[in-house]
């Protein structure tokens, strides 16, 4: 049913792009439906991405497109509804573990073939508040805690109800209902489930203490529903409840940022535990760079890690992405990073030290890695991006040796 019904959405996509071929020139009152009031985007991302991990003998290669339409109409002053497809296509042999696919000899790279309704949803604006209810994108803050995921290819995205208010120019609120988080791992089920289904709360509060300095607090319940053929750790034990608080300010050429929270179980969670969080960053910049450094701990309590399961995991911890799941003592993480731009090229590096935050015997030095990218912006369009992560552990056998390197082109119109 549900690939039917994206099925459908794309024949009618296809009828929206082509009507907007007579649209012909906006001129007078337009009506609810007329073409001129509607935006559409269309999104190309070719992506090879080699994976070698030191416990398998065959290293992984996924080349995938991902491609997305995005259709964004104004039925009223204030009032929009916007849809957006995606499709992913292997190009080539698939030598990869997508958790979908089988392919249990390779490393996983967790991007599935398939089409699905990435967003749907009716939204309201006014001058101090906003609404959105239906499939839709949801990142609070630096997306630490809840995001979208947008490196891989099947994004995250929900199913509920956000809602954003300024009652003064110094206040904000943001807060979600969210009945169904669409997954990465879909759009069908495979090792993992494609969606969670159950009650989740967002909320985050934020003021402006001066104007270079905001002062935010959050607090998130994630309520996630059992599901039939898949254990609990992939499902229930995924609830948690978070409360937290975060500043972050401006003082040229320095920005910094900090938070801590804390975090136990929540719903029908089988773990009991009260883990903490805490985070501080600096940046400073010099000439056309940003130099970078900063320790991010997610604690550990009764053998339990803090956990960020909605989180945009790869832009954190380093992009091996070995520590999506927090390991039971918990992990620190200490970096400093670069950031360059060079007429039309920007240039990444950063370097990460990993240990544990509450080391025992078995779990203490975690090892080190290195990141790098260069993105040649060709034009407002093009992007063209090769990307590596090496990522080398220590003799403790948590954790083994990976390396990945990426190379992308980035096409939107």
């Amino acid at each position: 049913m549900r690939k039917r019904i994206v099925d459908i959405l794309t024949v009618l996509t296809i009828a929206q792009f082509s009507s907007l071929g007579h649209a012909g020139s906006c001129i007078g009152e337009a009506s609810a439906f007329d073409p001129c009031r509607t935006q559409v985007a269309l999104d190309l991302r070719l992506r090879s991405e080699v994976f070698s991990q030191n416990n398998y003998e065959e290293d992984a290669l996924a080349s995938l497109l991902k491609t997305r339409a995005n259709i964004d109409h104004q039925l009223a002053k204030g009032v929009n509804i916007q849809i957006e497809l995606d499709n992913v296509s292997a190009i080539g042999a698939q030598r990869y573990n997508s958790t979908r696919n089988s392919l249990i000899d390779y490393p996983t790279i967790a991007d599935s073939e398939g089409s699905d309704l990435n967003q749907l949803w009716l939204g309201f604006t006014d001058s101090d508040l906003e609404f959105r209810l239906g499939r839709q994108r949801i990142l609070i803050a630096d997306k630490r805690f809840i995001g979208s995921k947008p490196w891989r290819n099947n994004e995250q995205t929900y199913d509920g109800l956000r809602i954003k208010w300024s009652p003064t120019d110094d206040l904000n609120f943001d807060g979600s209902y969210v009945v169904n988080v669409n997954r990465v791992y879909g759009p069908v089920d495979g090792e993992n489930p494609a969606d969670w289904d159950g009650d989740n709360l967002f909320f985050e509060a934020q003021y402006l203490v001066t104007q270079k300095v905001t002062a935010k607090s959050f607090f998130y319940d994630l309520d996630i529903e059992p599901q039939s053929g898949f254990a609990a750790s992939k499902t229930v034990n995924n609830s948690s409840r978070t409360l937290g608080f975060s500043i972050e300010g401006e003082f040229s050429p320095f920005t910094f940022r900090s938070s801590v929270a804390l975090q136990g179980a929540s719903g029908p969670s089988e773990l009991d535990y009260k883990a903490d969080y805490y985070s501080f960053g600096l940046d400073a910049t010099i000439a056309h760079s940003i130099l970078s450094l900063g320790i991010e701990q997610l604690g550990s309590d009764n053998n339990i890690g803090f956990s960020t399961p909605l989180a945009n995991g790869h832009g954190y911890q380093g992009w091996a992405d070995q520590f999506l799941r927090t390991p039971s003592a918990g992990v620190r993480d200490v970096w400093v990073g670069i950031d360059s731009t060079i007429d039309k090229v920007e240039l990444k590096g950063a370097f990460h030290d990993f240990h544990a935050a509450i080391p025992n015997s078995e779990q203490h030095d975690f090892g080190r890695e290195l990141d790098l990218l260069a993105t040649w912006h060709v034009d407002k369009n093009l992007a063209v991006t090769a990307k590596a992560a090496i990522f080398d552990a220590t003799e403790s056998g948590i954790l083994v040796n990976a390396t990945k390197f990426w190379f992308m082109v980035e096409y939107s119109i």
